[in-house]
Formats: C-alpha cells, sequence, structure tokens
C-alpha cells in the first residue's frame, strides 16, 4: 500500500484526513499495540489549520502561501511516517478501523504467480583458468513474464564430443542464478574439452519454464 496516493491534494481535505486518524488512533492504539500520534502532530496540524484560513483570506500574501506550503510538507511526512510504520501493515488495524480513518484497504490475498514464461540463453565469455561467464539474456520473440520469470537454472556438464547431451534433461549438473552474469568453475581435467549449457527460468516456487536452446563452449 502506498499511502500517499490516497493523501488529498486539497489542504482542507488533508487537515480532516489528518484529524480523523489522530483522534481514532488515540481511541485505539493500546489495542493495536502502538503508540499514538501525539501531541506534536496535533501542534503541526493545527498551525496547518490557522494558515490554511489565511491563505482563503484576500489580504494573503506570497510569505503566507510558502508558509503554509512548508507547514503541510512538513505534517504529511510524519503522518505518512506514522501510517506507514504504525498501520499499514498492522494485523490488528481492521478493514473497518481503516474504512473509518480514511485510509486505503488493501488486498490481503497474495497474487497467484504462474510458471515461468518464455526462454533464456546466455553468451559465453572465456576467462581462463577453467572460467567460463554465462552472460544470461532472454531470448527474443519468446514470451516474458517479470514475476513469474524469478531466477534461471543453469544446467551443465561436460562431454566428449562424440558424446554430446541431445536435451537439457542430460545435463547432470545445475546452479541457481538470479543474476544476469555467472561464472563456472571447471576442473583441470576439463580443460579444453567441451561444456555444454541449457538454462530454463524457474518462478518462486521453483516451478520450471521451457527448455531454452542448447549451447556450448570449449573450456580454457
Amino acid at each position: 500500500m502506498q499511502i500517499s496516493k490516497y493523501i488529498p491534494s486539497n489542504d482542507s481535505a488533508f487537515c480532516d484526513l489528518v484529524n480523523t486518524v489522530i483522534v481514532y488512533s488515540d481511541a485505539h492504539c493500546a489495542g493495536w499495540g502502538v503508540m499514538p500520534p501525539g501531541d506534536e502532530m496535533t501542534l503541526k496540524l493545527n498551525d496547518l489549520k490557522m494558515k490554511v484560513e489565511r491563505c482563503k483570506l484576500p489580504t494573503r500574501s506570497p510569505v503566507d502561501t510558502i508558509s503554509k506550503n512548508n507547514a503541510r510538507r512538513i505534517l504529511e511526512k510524519e503522518f505518512r511516517n506514522y501510517v506507514q510504520g504504525f498501520l499499514a501493515r498492522n494485523v490488528r488495524v481492521t478493514d473497518e478501523d481503516r474504512r473509518i480513518m480514511g485510509l486505503p484497504i488493501y488486498d490481503k490475498k497474495p497474487t497467484p504467480i504462474g510458471p515461468p514464461q518464455g526462454q533464456a540463453m546466455a553468451d559465453v565469455s572465456y576467462l581462463g583458468g577453467q572460467l567460463l561467464q554465462l552472460h544470461i539474456k532472454h531470448l527474443n520473440n519468446t514470451p516474458y513474464d517479470k514475476k513469474a520469470n524469478y531466477g534461471v537454472k543453469i544446467y551443465y556438464g561436460v562431454y566428449a564430443d562424440d558424446n554430446m547431451p541431445k536435451t537439457g534433461d542430460d545435463l547432470p549438473k545445475s546452479k541457481f542464478t538470479k543474476r544476469k552474469k555467472e561464472t563456472i568453475q571447471f576442473t583441470a581435467n576439463d580443460v579444453r574439452k567441451t561444456a555444454y549449457f541449457c538454462l530454463q527460468y524457474e518462478n518462486s516456487k521453483g516451478i520450471a519454464g521451457p527448455w531454452g536452446p542448447m549451447f556450448w563452449a570449449v573450456i580454457p
């Protein structure tokens, strides 16, 4: 929940919102297990109310407007900090409490995460010393879902040229990453052999998407 989206732009309406939250929170803060808004917020609210009324007068000056805007900025920061720090995620604050205070009621149901979409592959950099670096990228012209594509599982293995794997299921080792670059360390016995790779997106529950294309590189 982003409370700033629910703060009225109108100064009088903002004062009414703050006043409602102060009065209601003072009465219920013990049950919520939080601190009350405090006298300082009330003093800042009264100061803003006075300056808002002054700005309605025909005799108002630019200085009055600047003073009112500064007072609002100070109160709004303190108000937002209180709501976000003590009320926004407080499980003891009910939806009815939020409705009465004029605060947003947000959906508590987690957004379902679907299976990963599209395919991933990588370009390979040769770092020397039995090191290959994969520059992971999304395969063009395949679907992409930012929430579902939580990370990438790298499957790999070292094979002789006459015994190359046919699918990602044939690759014995794996490594999960959320980074765009991932370095794979091989052994001295692997030098000049061929490493094969195949990538799959995974969502946050470990559900895998479709295999990307198989690719390979000679181990330096």
